[in-house]
């Protein structure tokens, strides 16, 4: 840094912001601030990684706040960067576990200030870089709220090392960092036993009661029963609600079924998520609901509100005993699995007034037309990225690590490699779950493998190492599978489980809200298949405040599947990925953080950029789901509305969208003649990019006809110089091909 950009920095941040300076001089107001894209979060991790040394002073800190920074942690030991951490007891709301956490990196001293010296309430961040320093101060504590949600208000600014700003709050922080506190195992083991006492004394979490006191609709619950109502209003008989996993699908059930009235029935497709639904049902509906749940030994239900699997109902002895007209609702849960026999056979036999489900993924790859099956009445969509923004699900920190390899290959194909190669990658993993943790006190993982061999492998292995663990696949018995759930639910030291490595289950169905730490040990194929494995640590839970996602990512050919799943963007653009890849904090809502190794992120750079979003069998899909969605041919500007495919990835490859029509689809039956296809192919690559909007204004122009279109462009924009118009018009000059010509088109 130098003197003349330290100087226009300052100039342009206090007195005249239309002086030009270099960015990373002018002092900045660092928020949390959704609508701009912002998270403090984002400018602690740039400062992280170019600092040489650093200095924290922190009232509170929590392990979450850590956690979340855990990547940039990492950074700084791995490359020997020293720092010092002051923070304080007051109110004795840092965290124990994030004190342990810090400790335990070795290249950090961190001491606390107690509250018979001062009750300490600093903010501020100091980071030195060759003889300069950044420091932010504010309101931000080490917190996760405080990076990437909370209304906070930070100042960073530069300061050359003889600044007397910067000289006097680095002396402040060394005159209290002398005086504080060192931090011993004693001091630590008294201070847990207070930080207990007082948070179990402070209950933060309320259960619901049984009756329906006071429980409402959250924000989804209320746009998607008003849609559901208005789908009614007309007439509709049928409706399709697609709601994100956690985000209150169950609730909203009772809700409306509680104000449609009538006889009701509830399915689902596993027993345990029936129990669960039944209970919730009861708190919204009260206790003297007439409920009950349907068995194959009874005749025809007598209760208001009926509860069965689809296993149950759909067997014809069972569904017969029925009356077709005995519900006049009713509501399927997961209703994904609608094309499959077992569901045609109830939705073919009952005659209900008003038929919905619901479901968290709606594209399918067997080809059922669910969409169709509901008249194409969506009553609402919420997909991950809004429940994140309504804080309907559980905040995750994710981390991208590159895995591990032999010869360049990964050990994620236990067929290929020794026990003892094998063996390697399990230490491996191990390593990196016990670094980056969990939410909540006991650690309950969910882990997706890619082959039975897999799971029994990672599973025998962690056993031997002291975790309890076992593993799962399809074939399992279901009794013995709901054993396996209640033990890592459980908090029994002598039963419980701390890990169920899964091949082939728990994509969903599954309900099991303590989970908080998702393991990735499979490559991802499909980005549905990625958020559903996602999801099952995405329910919010009184025991955990986030969960942590490990995705261990190999030498995969679509792996840049895993910003498209992350992101929850499908437009299928390269520069959208990427963007994900590079600051994906700063893209996704709330407290929910990002972050990849430098290996992992080079690797999905890669895959990337080798991809191709414009193979047919990509844009066909994508397609296909839209026009299944909407009923009808999509106008291009739905691609965008419905946040489906980057419609240039169809444009570039086929010219036209009418030549891709006329190729793909059969339903599509307009013609054109070959001059007009070549016209349109010509304002297709002109107007589609969409670079300069002042292009889009000549077209205009030319289309009106009348005067010179250079002189009318010289009129409306003076600052414009020749060159700029040249250009401009040189554009169109294709118009003068022979496909335009017997127009009357007049350009200079």
């Amino acid at each position: 840094m130098n003197d003349e950009s330290l100087m226009l920095g300052l100039e342009r941040g206090f007195l005249d912001y239309t002086v030009p300076a270099n960015a990373d001089r002018i002092p900045q107001f660092i928020s949390n601030d959704p609508s701009r894209g912002e998270k403090v979060i984002t400018t602690m991790r740039e400062e992280m990684r170019n600092c040489d040394s650093f200095m924290f002073s922190v009232a509170f800190i929590t392990y979450d706040g850590v956690n979340a920074l855990l990547e940039e942690f990492k950074y700084l030991r791995d490359h020997g960067i020293p720092g010092k951490i002051l923070t304080s007891q007051y109110q004795n709301f840092t965290e124990p576990k994030a004190i342990r956490k810090i400790q335990s990196l070795g290249n950090i001293e961190i001491k606390i200030v107690t509250e018979e010296q001062m009750k300490m309430h600093s903010k501020c961040y100091i980071f030195s870089r060759k003889g300069t320093y950044d420091v932010i101060i504010g309101s931000s504590n080490l917190t996760n709220n405080a990076l990437c949600s909370n209304g906070e208000w930070n100042v960073r600014f530069n300061s050359l090392s003889t600044g007397e700003l910067v000289k006097d709050i680095i002396d402040s922080f060394e005159k209290v960092f002398e005086h504080a506190m060192p931090i011993t195992d004693q001091w630590m083991e008294v201070y847990e036993e207070i930080y207990d006492r007082y948070r179990f004394s402070t209950p933060a979490f309320h259960d619901i009661p049984a009756q329906n006191n006071g429980i409402r609709p959250n924000k989804m619950q209320e746009e998607a029963l008003r849609g559901l109502q208005e789908i009614r209003n007309r007439g509709g008989t049928r409706a399709l609600v697609i709601s994100a996993t956690g985000s209150g699908k169950t609730y909203l059930s009772a809700f409306d079924a509680k104000a449609y009235g009538g006889r009701f029935l509830y399915l689902v497709h596993r027993r345990p998520i029936l129990n669960k639904s039944f209970e919730s049902f009861r708190r919204v509906l009260g206790s003297g609901a007439s409920m009950a749940k349907y068995d194959s030994s009874q005749g025809c239900p007598d209760e208001d509100y009926i509860f069965a699997t689809v296993q149950t109902m759909s067997n014809p002895e069972v569904y017969r005993r029925i009356p077709r007209d005995r519900f006049d609702y009713i509501m399927i849960d997961e209703v994904h699995h609608i094309g499959a026999p077992t569901y045609q056979a109830i939705v073919d036999y009952f005659e209900p007034s008003f038929l919905a489900g619901m479901t968290a993924t709606p594209d399918r790859s067997d080809g059922f037309d669910i969409y169709g099956f509901f008249h194409h009445n969506i009553a609402y969509e919420i997909r991950l990225k809004q429940a994140m923004e309504y804080n309907l699900v559980c905040p995750f920190h994710y981390f991208g690590i590159s895995d591990i390899e032999v010869g360049g290959v990964s050990l994620d194909d236990v067929s290929r490699f020794s026990d003892i190669e094998f063996e390697k990658r399990v230490e491996y993993v191990i390593d990196n779950a016990e670094f980056y943790g969990h939410g909540g006190d006991r650690l309950r993982g969910l882990a997706f493998c890619s082959t039975l061999k897999e799971a029994e492998m990672f599973s025998t292995m962690f056993n031997r190492r002291g975790y309890r663990t076992a593993w799962v696949s399809g074939s399992l018995d279901k009794d013995v599978l709901e054993i396996l759930i209640e033990r890592l639910e459980s908090d029994e030291e002598d039963y419980a489980l701390d890990y169920i490595f899964a091949v082939d289950l728990f994509n969903e169905g599954v309900d099991i809200p303590s989970v908080n730490q998702v393991i990735m040990l499979r490559p991802t194929e499909s980005p549905i298949v990625y958020i559903q494995q996602l999801g099952r640590g995405l329910r919010l839970d009184k025991g955990k405040d986030f969960v942590t996602v490990l995705d261990f990512i190999g030498n995969y050919d679509k792996n840049y599947n895993i910003p498209i799943a992350l992101s929850d963007d499908h437009s299928y653009s390269k520069i959208e990925a990427r963007r994900f890849v590079a600051s994906g904090d700063s893209i996704i809502y709330g407290n929910s953080t990002i972050s990849f190794d430098e290996v992992s992120k080079a690797k999905i750079y890669e895959s990337i950029d080798k991809a191709s979003f414009s193979k047919d069998a990509i844009l066909v899909e994508a397609y296909m789901e839209l026009k299944s969605k909407l009923g009808r041919i999509p106008k291009l500007i739905e691609f965008r509305k419905y946040g489906s495919m980057d419609v240039l990835n169809i444009l570039s490859k086929h010219n036209s969208y009418h030549n891709f029509l006329k190729k793909k689809d059969k339903d599509y039956h307009t013609a054109f003649s070959p001059k007009a296809e070549e016209m349109l192919e010509y304002l297709t690559k002109i107007i589609a990019p969409g670079k300069r909007v002042l292009e889009v204004e000549v077209l205009k122009m030319i289309c009106s006809g009348g005067d010179s279109v250079k002189e009318r462009i010289e009129e409306m924009h003076p600052e414009l110089d020749q060159n700029a118009l040249n250009n401009i018009v040189s554009v169109f000059d294709g118009l003068k091909s022979s496909a335009f010509v017997g127009m009357s088109i007049r350009i200079s």
